[in-house]
């Protein structure tokens, strides 16, 4: 028998693919590069070249650079050949800044930082001899840290602020998608003025698929809604968004949640059948015409907590914009429980007056007495006592001395008294 052995050039180059497509890129380049004219043909080919990650990893996760000669022959040969044909680089901190001098990149498009503290990835993205190169190109950016708490409160907002200021093109971000320990994305110090024209999708630890929810806490008065609605309005998936201490809200349809909180004057209405519980809170007042809004978007409300301690601007009856009724009177057929909470005099008598707003039957009212007692003119006004007939009034104000038609004012009155 003829013993014959076939050697790797031997086989046909669809079936080097196959093998080689198997193999690691990194160590595939180091292999086969330089080795004869058809391995480097093969070598170039764009599953091999277009997203090279340039570090080695262990299965518990721990990054390592690559070793000095692999490295060395990959910035001197390997990459100046290729770099064309490169599409995305993943680097990690300790060799990334010469990988990027070794060559030109003309068609990198996408970048990933990992294992990189936040202040190397920031002095990173400020230092114009490196990616500042490829500004205009940038679409898509990962940042993966390993600072856990940082020593400077306001390194987050310089870091996010650089990343807006210098790639233009930026369409995707994620920041932090595989970090395993908690940490916070801080803007405590310096209000963030961070503005993307272009950025589609937005990425921030924790990286939950199914998020239905974004909170952003501010602790000073929130000025930007506008840019922050237009720019969030590109993320498809998010159903709520939250900022405190201002409030806004996006929701996407269909929304299920039952609950429905701090709702200010810029909320455009929808129909939220599923919503129960409501609250209002702004630092400007509420119109009669916001109340029409809020009960036409939620038909089926039974709780309601209003917060608001400014004075309505318009409380006569007048002509509504573009409509030739005289003001409508609000019905909420499914109320239960409504809380007036550090409200103005205004929207108490705004509930209660037959003429602005029905309200049925065995309502629970909550609201201090003494905004009570100013309301109902000392509980004789003829104008709210049809809705407080059919209200129950929870009382948690130590009264010495009811004055004599407060009992017969309310269909019923709970003194809860502790």
């Amino acid at each position: 028998m003829n013993c014959s052995s076939i050697q790797l050039n031997d086989l046909p180059n669809e079936n080097l693919v196959l093998i080689f497509k198997n193999l690691n890129n990194i160590n595939l380049l180091y292999s086969i590069i330089g080795v004869n004219k058809r391995f480097n043909e093969i070598a170039h080919d764009s599953m091999f070249t277009n997203c090279l990650t340039l570090f080695g990893y262990l299965t518990n996760g721990y990054i390592y650079p690559l070793p000095k000669l692999m490295l060395d022959r990959f910035c001197l040969q390997i990459l100046p050949e290729i770099h064309h044909k490169i599409n995305w680089l993943d680097l990690e901190p300790l060799t990334m800044k010469r990988i990027l001098l070794s060559a030109n990149y003309p068609n990198l498009t996408g970048l990933g930082l990992v294992n990189i503290e936040k202040q190397t990835a920031l002095n990173l993205l400020m230092d114009e001899t490196l990616v500042h190169v490829f500004k205009n190109q940038i679409s898509s950016l990962v940042i993966e840290t390993i600072n856990q708490y940082d020593k400077s409160a306001d390194l987050d907002t310089r870091l996010f602020t650089c990343i807006f200021d210098i790639f233009t093109n930026l369409k995707y971000l994620n920041f932090d998608p595989d970090f395993i320990c908690h940490q916070q994305i801080s803007f405590v110090i310096s209000p963030p003025t961070m503005f993307s024209s272009t950025l589609l999708e937005l990425d921030v630890k924790p990286k939950l698929p199914n998020l239905q929810c974004f909170s952003l806490y501010c602790l000073s008065e929130i000025h930007f809604y506008d840019e922050v609605i237009s720019m969030l309005h590109r993320m498809s998936n998010l159903e709520e968004l939250k900022a405190k201490q201002g409030y806004c809200h996006i929701y996407s349809y269909p929304f299920t949640a039952r609950s429905y909180e701090n709702i200010a004057n810029n909320f455009s209405g929808g129909l939220f059948t599923c919503v129960s519980e409501v609250s209002l809170f702004d630092e400007h007042p509420f119109e009669h015409e916001f109340f029409i809004r809020i009960a036409q978007s939620f038909p089926f409300m039974k709780f309601f907590t209003i917060t608001n301690r400014k004075p309505q601007n318009d409380k006569q009856c007048r002509k509504l914009k573009n409509n030739n009724q005289d003001l409508l009177i609000i019905d909420y057929p499914h109320l239960k429980y409504i809380r007036f909470k550090d409200s103005h005099d205004d929207y108490v008598e705004q509930f209660l007056l037959d003429t602005k707003t029905i309200l049925p039957y065995d309502v629970d009212i909550y609201v201090n007495y003494k905004t009570l007692k100013r309301v109902t003119l000392n509980f004789r006004r003829n104008a709210t006592q049809i809705n407080c007939s059919k209200a129950t009034y929870q009382c948690f104000d130590r009264i010495v001395r009811f004055p004599k038609y407060f009992k017969d004012y309310f269909r019923d009155i709970k003194l809860n008294i502790f």
